[in-house]
């Protein structure tokens, strides 16, 4: 049986090579959760690309080697305007998005799942802006 393509970390690459994603946090693009290296030192940018559920269509489940999932994208900063500076370079990037390869997915696209919500991380107590995006991606890793 044949692993499908990782698109999250494919997400992640491709927030860290956008230069307005990368202007606000540098490398500081994580999966699931912050690092504690991270939640140790003191709020700042930085941003969370979380699985958020969801499924295929049912026009391609079960006939393409597609897989459409929601992911939700955790935007942190010092303070909720900082954090919304963040928010706002990730969309850029996910609008953006049209077909590409990265770390040998091919992203399809992104299209938002919602309007922006605010509030402080439960753990970290971090002022936080989050987004839903339903990604479209190839389930088959490409050369």
């Amino acid at each position: 049986m044949t692993q499908i393509s990782d698109a999250k970390a494919a997400l992640i690459a491709y927030l860290l090579a956008d230069t307005d994603t990368a202007t606000e946090v540098g490398t500081r693009v994580y999966g699931d959760k912050l690092p504690r290296a991270d939640t140790d030192d003191m709020a700042r940018k930085a941003v969370v690309v979380a699985s958020g559920g969801g499924g295929l269509n049912p026009v391609t489940r079960g006939t393409m080697t597609l897989n459409e999932e929601r992911y939700d994208f955790f935007c942190y900063g010092a303070t909720l305007f900082e954090a919304e500076e963040v928010r706002r370079a990730v969309h850029g990037a996910l609008r953006a998005l049209k077909r590409e390869t990265i770390s040998s997915v091919l992203l399809h696209s992104a299209e938002p799942a919602g309007g922006a919500s605010t509030g402080l991380d439960p753990v970290t107590d971090w002022p936080v802006k989050w987004n839903s995006w339903t990604i479209l991606a190839d389930e088959r890793t490409v050369a």
